[in-house]
Order: structure tokens, then C-alpha cells, then sequence
């Protein structure tokens, strides 16, 4: 099933430090097919409103104990 994460805020981790503040990214099984500011057509699947919500495409497991080290 196709899941298409709308209206978040995009962060692309590219070597320009793009954020997106209104993106839509598009996941196919277990891989991102899709990320951009246009909503993909046609699109069937499960949507998500991700409005007010950060969304870092490709980043896995974004878990740390940084903070606990201070």
C-alpha cells in the first residue's frame, strides 16, 4: 500500500540544507518514490495530513542519547 505524507515541513538533508515547509513524500512498501511540492497525481492510497509535523526523507531510526550526555 501507497502512503502519501502531506503538508509537512521537508527536511532533505542535501548539502544546501533545503527544508520544504509544505511537502508531500510519497512511500511505496518500504521505499520513498516520491518527494516534492506538488501532490503526485494520481495518488490512491492511505494519505497522512502531516501539517505542523517534520518529515527528514531517508533518515532511518533518528534516535539518540545526545541530550543525556550534557
Amino acid at each position: 500500500m501507497d502512503i502519501l505524507f502531506s503538508h509537512v515541513a521537508a527536511v532533505l538533508m542535501d548539502d544546501a540544507g533545503t527544508i520544504w515547509k509544505d511537502a508531500y513524500v510519497q512511500v511505496s512498501g518500504k521505499q520513498i518514490v516520491f518527494v516534492g511540492q506538488e501532490r503526485p497525481e494520481p495518488f490512491e492510497g492511505r494519505e497522512i495530513d502531516g501539517t505542523g509535523k517534520v518529515l527528514m526523507p531517508g533518515l532511518v531510526n533518528a534516535h539518540t542519547h545526545v541530550p543525556m550526555t550534557l
